[in-house]
């Protein structure tokens, strides 16, 4: 029998994973979930993230002809009131406050144009985010981390305030679950608080049916971590249905490498023992220091082709279409992954007339292995100059 590649890896590194495994909920005495997860989605998801302020999800979500390329619409972001006081200093509540009337109609229209195109796709409401709101309140020079949830997860009521708002918003709006992007828990007590919030949220979602799922670290180590995603014990990745991989922003510049989605594929799945169907493999649409992917194919439909932009010194680095499709199929056939993920919808090419230039429609006909589909490095790909494959990236490359 056939043994796959990641079968040969847990088989191989089992053994040394359970005895280097740092975050083992051991001497954990918080909340632990009870309440029976909702059942497992099977099917391979193209998970899309969508900030549901900006007026370029129209452009999707006004084309009929979209109807379910994206399984998973995650809504960002809505969070907590911070309260910040004259001297920078954060005093939240974990109160939520109600949306505008301006906010409102955008999220309720957004959400029924999604469900009438695609009835059987999830919607959920995201919270968190890149927020690194920690100036004036610290002087420890973290890169990411989010004072206010650490305050809220501190405190017995400010949690139940914040848990009972995010129930209350799942409710009003008839979201499918939440997503959890909180950046980052700290390491120590902040992993405790962080894994005794979730597993408090994740009982209330999962007593009404509704999925929870968490946006966490691609890299280990992160500046905010100890090298080993110490600030996710393990007992606070049991409580997610899914847990989306921020495989993107791991370096600065040439942030989301095929070679680094493997890396951290094999330390979350070998050496943390994620279940694969319970992890999605996250991909940008963006490059750091530069334009988004949908601004640079506008202006250049060829960088659909590249994964590199010489703006200046040095070179800015982002996934054109056959690292993507790539890295479709080390999610799904290499590793058999529950899916993939985007963030986020408006840095894609989303213009009616440009499916061929659109990172969704290339993950859409991957996925469901459309060979009718031909993006537009399938149109050109013997043009010189056209497909350009990095020498460093050691990934195959497919065609449709």
């Amino acid at each position: 029998m056939k043994r796959t590649l990641l079968a040969m890896l847990i088989a191989t590194t089992s053994i040394t994973a359970c005895n280097n495994n740092n975050n083992s909920s051991d001497d954990y005495h918080g909340y632990i979930a009870k309440e029976p997860k909702p059942a497992k989605i099977t099917e391979f998801r193209n998970v899309v993230y969508a900030s549901y302020m900006k007026d370029a999800n129209d452009k999707w979500f006004n084309d009929k002809s979209h109807s379910n390329e994206i399984s998973d619409l995650n809504i960002a972001f809505i969070n907590p009131n911070a309260n910040m006081d004259e001297q920078g200093i954060f005093h939240p509540d974990g109160h939520v406050s109600p949306l505008s009337a301006e906010q409102k109609i955008k999220l309720t229209d957004t959400m029924s144009k999604f469900r009438s195109q695609n009835p059987d796709g999830r919607i959920f409401i995201s919270f968190g985010g890149w927020r690194d709101n920690e100036k004036n309140e610290s002087d420890d020079n973290i890169i990411g981390r989010d004072i206010v949830y650490e305050k809220i997860a501190a405190s017995p009521e400010y949690r139940e305030n914040f848990i009972n708002d995010i129930m209350n918003v799942v409710n009003t709006y008839d979201f499918d679950g939440v997503d959890l992007d909180w950046e980052y828990p700290q390491i120590g007590e902040g992993a405790t608080q962080y894994a005794d919030f979730v597993n408090r949220l994740a009982d209330k979602l999962h007593a009404e049916n509704k999925y929870f799922t968490a946006a966490i670290i691609g890299s280990r180590d992160k500046p905010n971590d100890d090298g080993k995603a110490a600030g996710y014990l393990d007992v606070a990745l049991d409580a997610f249905d899914t847990v989306n991989l921020m495989t993107y922003d791991m370096q600065d510049e040439d942030h989301s490498s095929y070679k680094d989605s493997v890396n951290a594929l094999n330390y979350w799945l070998i050496e943390r023992h994620l279940d694969p169907q319970r992890v999605t493999l996250g991909l940008p649409a963006y490059m750091r220091h530069g334009p988004t992917y949908g601004a640079l194919v506008k202006d250049n439909p060829h960088y659909a082709c590249r994964d590199t932009y010489p703006i200046d010194n040095p070179q800015h680095y982002y996934n054109g279409l056959p690292t993507i499709r790539s890295k479709i199929h080390l999610a799904k056939d290499n590793y058999h992954l529950g899916g993939v993920m985007l963030w986020e919808l408006p840095c894609d090419e989303i213009n009616l007339g440009k499916e061929s230039l659109s990172i969704i429609e290339t993950i859409n006909a991957a996925i469901k292995m459309d060979s009718s589909y031909h993006n537009i490095c399938d149109n050109h790909k013997n043009d010189s100059g056209w497909i350009v494959y990095r020498e460093d990236d050691p990934m195959k490359h497919y065609d449709m």
